[in-house]
């Protein structure tokens, strides 16, 4: 996980979207535009982030009520759509 913090992923990723947009540069020849990466969701394994299966035990029941308390139907099923 430490080598996702050095990496250079709009780099990275640029090398994707030529490979997958080859006529970028021509497209936009007369307005030169990068494309803008940012992470909407992302998610951290929980055996790596919680070290200790107890501390993860005691927490859960806070993580759900809170989920409950502040999380709507329509933001469940907009989660569940974009999977």
């Amino acid at each position: 996980m430490q080598q996702q913090l050095k990496t250079s992923w709009a780099e990275w990723l640029d090398g994707f979207a030529r490979q997958l947009h080859p006529a970028h540069e021509q497209v936009f020849e007369q307005y030169p535009t990068d494309y803008y990466w940012t992470v909407f969701q992302s998610e951290w394994a929980t055996d790596v982030v919680f070290g200790n299966a107890d501390f993860l035990h005691r927490l859960m029941p806070l993580l759900v009520r809170h989920g409950t308390l502040v999380f709507r139907s329509a933001d469940v099923m907009r989660y569940f759509a974009g999977r």
